[in-house]
């Protein structure tokens, strides 16, 4: 958990609450031991929209696909992986339900 951080090395985790028995789901920031600071909240389908966004946009882009999960220690082997994986799995202008998407980038 917590792969989103707020650029202060505070690490976003999902969380949720209920009100008459609706659920509203959200990621928060714990402010960790800063005095007088606040919790900060954003709201889940807010944040899952831009995620799924620039996931579509990676996946149709190959160089920035690579750019974004290339590591200093990675081989050429990996990373043509990846490239298989990403490619067999979106075709563009198809709309894949966030379920799909989610279930993809945990492998």
């Amino acid at each position: 958990m917590g792969l989103l951080d707020d650029g202060n090395g505070r690490r976003y985790t999902p969380a949720y609450t209920k009100r008459n028995a609706k659920r509203y789901r959200y990621y928060v920031a714990h402010p960790g031991l800063q005095p007088n600071a606040r919790a900060l909240r954003i709201p889940a389908k807010e944040l899952d929209t831009l995620v799924l966004q620039r996931m579509r946009q990676l996946l149709g882009e190959p160089l920035a696909l690579l750019g974004a999960l290339n590591r200093p220690d990675d081989d050429a082997g990996l990373l043509q992986g990846l490239l298989t994986y990403a490619s067999a799995r979106y075709q563009p202008g198809k709309s894949y339900p966030p379920s799909r998407c989610a279930s993809s980038c945990a492998r």
